[in-house]
């Protein structure tokens, strides 16, 4: 990369008017990339079986599933919409062993106001009180 100046017309060569130009490039992108990042928040898992993730973009309808007949011992976890920090991409049902007293929870996806938030799935007591 050659940068020169002309003295006497203070005029810039083409070779460094390409350099600039490839600097504005650079900058333009990565000014869009910090804006694309900045429409997901990732939050790390707290704790309790799930971590979320705010997003600006709607989950897609989930796509037509055939849930399988039931299975003894088994609890169906039904397919998801996940984040993979650029779109949302779909997770397939799954069987899952049972837990006595605790029902299933599904992975699912809440609107606050103009963005979503990703629930992972866990596990809840089944006994009130």
């Amino acid at each position: 990369m050659q940068l020169s100046v002309n003295s006497r017309s203070s005029s810039y060569t083409s070779s460094s008017l390409g350099c600039i130009s490839h600097l504005l490039s650079m900058t333009l992108a990565a000014v869009a990339l910090g804006t694309l990042l900045s429409a997901c928040v990732a939050y790390p898992d707290s704790g309790y079986g799930y971590a979320g993730v705010d997003v600006a973009l709607a989950p897609p309808p989930p796509p037509l599933v055939v849930v399988p007949p039931p299975r003894v011992g088994f609890v169906w976890a039904p397919g998801f919409w996940g984040w993979n920090g650029q779109q949302h991409v779909w997770h397939e049902g799954r069987w899952m062993h049972e837990r006595p007293g605790q029902h299933w929870r599904a992975d699912h996806w809440e609107q606050h106001g103009n963005r979503w938030h990703y629930a992972q799935g866990h596990w809840e007591s089944s006994h009130h009180g």
